[in-house]
């Protein structure tokens, strides 16, 4: 199998995800071992290097942060990528970007991106097995992207790992004579079990009186696919029946979320 497809990222977790699906599926013998995930620096020039690595590429999609599709870099890869008539599409933050590029069927890209926006390794997977297929179709079609929860509680012993019901949360784990912390975390350490500094964070609060609700959630919320607001996280599941129901609420986010600071 000679077929390459390229997933270029400056986002460090995606980049993680996506390489190691990838390198599944090549373990297993499933897809080419053409293909992989390419990590781009925040120091990365244009140069014949990059040109190397995407030249021959049966598809090239990339998702970037921080204005990279503004860039001079990202100008120049999309210039050879046209030249040169390798199909790619923008699995974008910015709204305004994403589906964007240049032969690459919209109902594919939709795929693609379905996969990628509900994330975990088995839709990652999925994203691989599909863009392989799209290029040779011996390669079996995988399911539709599997759906998973946008915004939940989080708690080292429930057997789930996750809940959405608020009341049922505070019956099971939420003592009333308790002052309350409010936890926010990335949906994306959920998905991936990267949940060591939240557990200890309600192993260490519990130890010492206190009730955690541990909620992650999306950075960027795209509500057009399902996912909630910020606002409706922060109604959903640290208020109830109108009244604020957390003492304090501390972010691991890294932007702030809630302008006029109130919920």
């Amino acid at each position: 199998m000679d077929i390459k497809i390229i997933y270029l990222t400056n986002d460090s977790r995606r980049y993680a995800g996506m390489k190691n699906a990838c390198l599944q599926l090549q373990d297993e013998g499933i897809i080419s071992d053409l293909c992989m995930a390419v990590k781009l620096e925040g120091s990365s020039e244009w140069n014949y290097v990059w040109e190397r690595k995407l030249r021959g590429s049966s598809l090239v999609v990339a998702r970037f942060f921080n204005n990279v599709f503004k860039s001079k870099f990202w100008g120049s890869c999309r210039e050879f990528l046209e030249a040169n008539h390798i199909p790619y599409m923008l699995d974008a933050v910015e709204s305004s970007t994403v589906g964007e590029g240049e032969g690459v069927e919209k109902e594919i890209a939709a795929r693609l991106k379905g996969y990628t926006f509900y994330g975990g390794t088995e839709n990652f997977r999925n994203f691989w097995l599909y863009a392989s297929h799209t290029a040779d179709a011996s390669i079996s079609l995988p399911v539709e992207p599997k759906p998973r929860c946008w915004a939940g509680i989080y708690h080292p012993d429930m057997p789930d790992g996750y809940m959405t019901d608020l009341a049922a949360y505070q019956a099971a784990y939420c003592k009333p004579e308790q002052p309350t912390l409010g936890l926010l975390f990335y949906r994306e350490e959920w998905i991936w079990e990267d949940l060591a500094y939240p557990t200890a964070f309600i192993r260490e609060a519990e130890k010492n009186g206190c009730n955690v609700i541990a909620v992650f959630t999306n950075q960027m919320p795209d509500e057009s696919l399902g996912m909630p607001s910020i606002r409706k996280v922060f109604a959903d599941f640290f208020t109830r029946d109108g009244k604020t129901v957390v003492d304090t609420i501390v972010s691991a986010m890294k932007i702030s979320h809630v302008g006029n600071g109130s919920l």
